[in-house]
């Protein structure tokens, strides 16, 4: 959240300079660092596209300066976190159902 709105107050602050602001929020490169995840998954399966190369990453990433103020900068990237952000809604949304049957069955329990 800080960097985001460092990155925003920053903005503001270079607007009319010349200069380019983006937020820049990466998922993981395949690299030494991440061998050990890399090893993980399947061959051939999730590493193309979940874990680009540093070159293939950063020649994305560089394709968005200038369209976008914000960017997980690989394609790849960006579907995790959409997907991550799902995973993260569906426990309170069921949660809420849940919790609106139940109310609705006392409700409807108490007025009879």
């Amino acid at each position: 959240a800080f960097v985001d709105f460092f990155s925003q107050a920053l903005s503001v602050e270079c607007e009319g300079t010349g200069v380019l602001i983006q937020g820049v929020h990466p998922g993981f490169v395949r690299s030494k660092m991440s061998k050990p995840l890399d090893e993980m998954t399947s061959p051939g399966k999730l590493k193309s596209f979940l874990f680009p190369t540093a070159d293939t990453y950063v020649e994305s990433a560089l394709s968005t300066v200038g369209h976008a103020d914000y960017t997980h900068g690989y394609w790849g990237h960006s579907l995790h976190r959409a997907i991550s952000k799902t995973m993260m809604a569906l426990p309170f949304k069921a949660n809420l159902r849940f919790l609106l049957k139940t109310f609705k069955k006392t409700r409807e329990q108490l007025l009879h």
